[in-house]
């Protein structure tokens, strides 16, 4: 493998949430529990240590600014770090929220749960998950 140039190792794994969207903007969520069995066994054959915290960040599909700041300053209070912003497409608005937690199944299927909880309250659903990390032997200073 050539030897990484990067200062950073981008792991970006989003879970596809089962469903579907209709007008109204709701959405049929079923948390995927081996989707994220599969994705941790990605991330860790990537070289991250599951056994160290990672800031994970969430992703939340939102109508509108309102809502999203509504959804953002409801998860701040939980200790979450949180930001609404426009779509790439510009048609839909998405609140990020990140946390820095282990990557451990039962954490991320919690993690995922509450935020999609209040989301829904103010037309919103998660629409995914993912991590910025640094591959430990990036840490270590190890060549590869």
């Amino acid at each position: 493998m050539k030897k990484l140039e990067f200062l950073l190792f981008l792991v970006l794994l989003m879970l596809s949430l089962t469903g579907c969207i209709n007008e109204d903007f709701s959405r049929i969520t079923v948390f995927d529990r081996n989707a994220t069995i599969e994705n941790l066994s990605n991330i860790k054959d990537s070289g991250v240590d599951l056994t160290r915290k990672q800031l994970v960040d969430f992703h939340i599909s939102v109508s509108d600014e309102k809502n999203g700041k509504k959804i953002e300053n409801k998860l701040t209070d939980l200790g979450f770090i949180c930001r609404t912003s426009k779509d790439f497409d510009g048609n839909f608005w998405t609140t990020e929220c990140s946390k820095e937690m282990l990557l451990d199944l039962d954490l991320l299927m919690e993690a995922q749960e509450l935020i999609d909880r209040q989301a829904r309250k103010h037309n919103g659903f998660l629409d995914g998950w993912g991590v910025l990390v640094k591959p430990d032997s990036e840490i270590t200073g190890v060549n590869q």
